[in-house]
């Protein structure tokens, strides 16, 4: 008999919940997709989305394990104790990358009280002439600020999820708000 891993187990309730909040109407997954990299012999799954009717933010919901972990869970080995690494981003596009970038932190770390780790980094495009090219509303920089956390996750944390993904939801109703805020 297959034993689901603890990979297996978190994917399968964070999509749950992702989906009963797309199926409700609060969110709308826009892209999904849940890999076996045989290079490294690691699992990836991936979800973004975005509020039904707000295209400023995406979030993306990453939950990876690496071969140590999945081997270490199959084979019982008790040296190293098994979970797997979960990161959100948040993506949006801004005028003023280094000033929204501590907002936004700031912002986010109020909300997440200090939990995750928050670091950013900023994506330009440049055509042929070497001018920044903006997006429809005018805005040349794509900020994405990444969250993660300083521990891995197991089926500990399953109880957890409903509420985690409802400050996802949060921090991407924050980020709309300050895009809004600064047009």
């Amino acid at each position: 008999m297959f034993d689901p891993t603890i990979f297996d187990n978190l994917k399968t309730v964070i999509e749950g919940e992702v989906y009963d909040r797309d199926l409700d109407g609060k969110i709308l997954v826009t892209n999904r997709s849940d890999m076996m990299d045989l290079a490294t012999m690691s699992r990836s799954f991936v979800l973004e989305f975005r509020r039904q009717d707000i295209e400023v933010t995406a979030v993306t919901m990453s939950l990876h394990a690496d071969l140590i972990n999945l081997s270490s869970e199959i084979l019982e080995r008790l040296e190293e104790e098994p979970g797997c690494d979960l990161k959100i981003l948040y993506v949006l596009n801004v005028v003023d990358p280094h000033a929204d970038a501590v907002e936004l932190i700031r912002i986010l770390n109020s909300l997440w009280e200090g939990r995750p780790s928050i670091s950013a980094s900023v994506r330009f495009e440049v055509d042929s002439l070497g001018d920044v090219i903006e997006d429809e509303l005018g805005n040349p920089y794509e900020l994405t600020l990444m969250l993660t956390f300083d521990r891995k996750i197991d089926e500990r944390q399953l109880g957890d999820l409903d509420e985690l993904l409802n400050v996802v939801i949060d921090g991407l109703d924050a980020c709309n708000e300050y895009s809004a805020s600064t047009e």
